[in-house]
């Protein structure tokens, strides 16, 4: 496959991505089968700028960001951006949830934090980042501390009596959706951000 037919594929991935998140938020993005030819030829291009970390991504458009730094990891196409597909998670959760980066990299014990940062190792896991790497992800993080992330979320997930279960589950599905992720991760990983209460300074048990 040559790399325009690849950058089309992650561009038609990209857009989707960007519709479904404007369609929840401020409107106006075009789904990609009802883009004319010269409109795809164009979202391609930036797709190619946003792979070589030249791109001007609008606030509307870092979730589409994102999924490109995804998709093209899962298609072998080059990314040759000082981007990587660690921050592309990093994004996507701050983006959802609508904190910055360094709250969740960093050592604030917020209990809304603490579940951010769960989900966001949850997410990391699911598209096949292992223990460590997911607790380097997250400031360096040890591994137990990614592995008990993803013990919360499963079984928050697992338990429909659970108080934050239906949030959580809310919360992932918006992820795995954004992300592109065809198949739940087995097992889920971390916890529920709407659900969390505001302003608990004290962190949830195991957290890092």
């Amino acid at each position: 496959m040559n790399r325009q037919k690849m950058l089309m594929i992650c561009a038609e991935t990209a857009s989707e991505a960007e519709f479904t998140f404007r369609s929840h938020t401020s409107g106006g993005a075009t789904r990609w089968n009802t883009m004319t030819p010269e409109a795809r030829v164009h979202y391609a291009a930036w797709v190619e700028l946003v792979l070589q970390g030249k791109a001007v991504i609008a606030p509307e458009q870092e979730m589409a960001a994102a999924v490109v730094l995804a998709a093209a990891r899962r298609i072998g196409l080059t990314i040759t951006q000082g981007t990587t597909r660690d921050d592309a998670i990093i994004i996507a959760v701050t983006r959802y949830f609508g904190v910055a980066p360094g709250d969740i990299t960093g050592k604030r014990r917020l209990k809304r934090i603490s579940y951010i940062r769960h989900v966001g190792m949850f997410i990391a896991h699911a598209v096949g980042r292992s223990y460590p790497e997911t607790g380097r992800m997250f400031g360096n993080r040890d591994h137990t501390t990614a592995m008990s992330a993803f013990q919360k979320i499963t079984g928050i997930l697992a338990d429909p009596g659970h108080v934050d279960h239906q949030a959580c589950t809310a919360d992932v599905a918006a992820l795995r959706a954004a992300m592109n992720l065809e198949e739940p991760p087995a097992p889920p990983q971390s916890g529920t951000g709407q659900a969390a209460p505001p302003g608990d300074e004290a962190e949830a048990k195991n957290a890092a």
